[in-house]
């Protein structure tokens, strides 16, 4: 996971390089206090444990569809020129 970040930087792509570290220790420190907060006794409670598989299942469908829509577009040519590695616009 490391190595996402350090490639955008050293891309000179600060921005989004540092959104992704961001995003990764918001994601440590939801853990965190969730554990703190004995989250597993509160998913012991069939509707929420129901409510957050759902959510779940959302989430990783969503991503799905867009991964299968954005390779379809790169396969057929429709990337945009700031997308292709090393392509002057």
């Amino acid at each position: 996971m490391l190595k996402a970040p350090i490639a955008g930087v050293t891309l000179g792509a600060f921005g989004p390089a540092a959104a992704i570290g961001a995003g990764a220790a918001t994601v440590d420190v939801a853990y965190a206090g969730l554990g703190v907060l004995g989250a597993a006794a509160l998913l012991q409670l069939e509707p929420v444990g129901l409510a957050l598989g759902l959510a779940g299942v959302g989430v990783l469908a969503w991503m799905g569809v867009r991964t299968l829509r954005d390779a379809w577009r790169i396969r057929l040519g429709g990337e945009a020129a700031v997308e292709v590695l090393g392509a002057t616009a």
